[in-house]
């Protein structure tokens, strides 16, 4: 028997599927925004206004819904102020009948905060002061073990013990760092016999390979800084390539008009424009200075991030689907503004986006890749679309290929029976923020990614990154467990030093997974760190900024 523990994202004790307001928009400090969005659901699930009561001929039902001493599930209460005061970042939780799970574990990743879940039963201490419970309820509350923001430990010596450090945003949003603190008093709780916890101001679980370790296997990934400068690019910016073609026609029409050469403007743009179009501020290089001196003198100088130079893109007659209707993306283009689309999210859901703009790219060979459905679509080579394997480029594709497809707002799959060369055309893209995906021609497409995150997830791919997990017996000499219980548990931060090292490394315990065989031997496979540690919280974060600007349009705010 295996039973496994992961972390907020993915916790199995974590109510699922919870559906948002027709038009809901919330901000202030992480945990108390996505609290209050938690409990106004769970309000209209009670307020007999909103949605009648079970039996509403039974009419103590209409006030008895209201008393929160009968619900089974409530929110901890945690007043604004005090969010404010511990030092938790904010975030901005915008949904139009999203998922709260979809919704809220985004900001939860960049604040690193946690959803614990507690079901009360009579005679337990209350919850919180005041506390009036009916038995089995179960109990939410978003707290903080982590202390990235505030200050933790991200590693030290063995020498010189933990440094404890807090992590800042950069003002450019492109870079963020770690500031040492000088504050390293431990918490009191540690002199306090026979406790058993880690705090996250000064981690206290720190396990050491050895001949005498309780470490049975384990498994280390150290990937170091790939280079101090990141490139990336591959479209002007708008207004560019127009302005040049503008002043090429104006020019040459005012010069052939002296020689009786009419339209002499246009064919000259014609020849020139593949040597002009997406050259002109096309391209952007950014070096980081922290980077470059703690790299020393022997270092890789730079890394082109794909992303914003790729042909992610669609023919214009390209017909995008959305909740307000399809419409092509060529008039999407050129009527400008932002506009709704169907989206898929990481669950496999189908929900309503915004999309910023859609614009006309550039021009290029174009393929046509036609399903057993009927579906096709008109695209780039380097276009990607969602596959039983994650977002795959189309020129990947083979007869056979499955690719997603949308059977009346379920996910489905169809293969690919014909592919076809339609020689080079105008092609257009867009971009939907935080989904980065659409829905045209009823077949799940991903869309282009401002240069600006490209080049924040080039600084995140390329940083040293350490990730590892570890096999341990557990109570040697550290148990597993919440609440007492243990001395540690999901999320919180446990430290590793390699066997012959004296540096301490830490990071948060993302998985927890508990072995026994029939003789009741029992060993944890712990995950300190996994795959998204290549994923980047601050690029996440302006994410939310682009998506908070197209909410709100979508909500009608401006």
């Amino acid at each position: 028997m295996t039973p496994k523990w992961y972390s907020v994202w993915s916790n199995p004790f974590l109510p699922a599927a919870f559906q948002f307001p027709r038009a809901f928009l919330i901000a202030g400090p992480t945990d108390w925004a996505l609290k209050m969005c938690l409990f106004l659901q769970i309000f209209r699930e009670h307020n007999p206004i909103i949605t009648w009561p079970d039996d509403p001929l039974h009419l103590s039902s209409w006030f008895t819904d209201l008393d929160m001493t009968q619900w089974h599930m409530v929110i901890k209460p945690k007043s604004f102020l005090d969010c404010m005061a511990s030092g938790v970042i904010w975030s901005i939780p915008i949904s139009r009948w999203a998922n709260w799970h979809d919704m809220a574990h985004q900001p939860l990743e960049d604040a690193e905060m946690s959803v614990t879940c507690t079901r009360y039963l009579n005679g337990d201490p209350p919850p919180w002061d005041g506390a009036n419970l009916r038995h089995g309820a179960l109990v939410i509350d978003i707290i903080d073990k982590s202390g990235v923001y505030v200050g933790t430990s991200h590693g030290g010596t063995i020498f010189d013990g933990l440094a404890r450090t807090a992590v800042q945003f950069g003002e450019d949003f492109i870079d963020s760092t770690q500031v040492v603190i000088t504050d390293t008093s431990v918490p009191p709780e540690y002199y306090q016999g026979q406790t058993k916890l880690t705090m996250k101001q000064l981690p206290y679980v720190v396990f050491r390979e050895g001949h005498t370790s309780p470490i049975q296997t384990s498994a280390w990934i150290n990937s170091p800084a790939k280079g101090i400068q990141v490139n990336t690019g591959g479209h002007s910016m708008p207004g560019v390539n127009e302005t040049i073609s503008a002043t090429i026609q104006a020019g040459f029409d005012m010069l052939g008009s002296l020689f009786f050469v009419s339209s002499l403007g246009a064919t000259v743009d014609t020849m020139l424009k593949p040597l002009y179009e997406d050259t002109v501020l096309a391209w952007w290089s950014v070096k980081n200075g922290s980077r470059a001196i703690n790299s020393g003198w022997e270092r890789l100088f730079e890394y082109f991030q794909q992303g914003a130079n790729k042909a992610y893109c669609v023919s214009g007659d390209t017909v995008i689907n959305g909740p307000d209707g399809d419409e092509r993306i060529d008039t999407l283009a050129e009527r400008g503004g932002p506009f709704r689309v169907w989206s898929i999210t990481p669950a496999g859901q189908r929900v309503t986006a915004t999309a910023a703009f859609a614009f006309k790219k550039g021009h290029t060979e174009l393929f046509r890749f036609t399903l057993d459905n009927g579906a096709f679509i008109k695209a780039t080579r380097n276009h990607r679309w969602f596959t039983p394997d994650g977002w795959r480029e189309c020129g990947q594709a083979r007869i056979g290929t499955k690719v997603a497809v949308d059977d009346a707002g379920s996910l489905d799959y169809s293969s690919v029976i014909k592919i076809e060369a339609l020689g080079c055309h105008d092609f257009y893209d867009m971009h939907v923020p935080r989904l980065e995906n659409y829905l045209a021609q009823g077949i799940w497409n991903h869309n282009t990614i401002a240069s600006l995150m490209v080049l924040r997830a080039g600084f995140w791919a390329t940083k040293t990154t350490v990730s590892w997990k570890v096999k341990v017996s557990d109570g040697l000499p550290f148990m597993v467990g919440d609440r007492g219980l243990g001395h540690f548990f999901l999320d919180d931060r446990i430290g590793l030093v390699l066997e012959g090292d004296t540096q301490i490394h830490m990071d948060r315990a993302r998985k927890l997974e508990l072995v026994w065989s029939e003789d009741g031997y029992t060993e944890w496979d712990i995950t300190v760190g996994d795959e998204r540690i290549f994923e980047d919280p601050a690029q996440r974060a302006w994410g939310k900024i682009e998506q908070l600007i197209a909410g709100l349009r979508d909500l009608g705010v401006y």
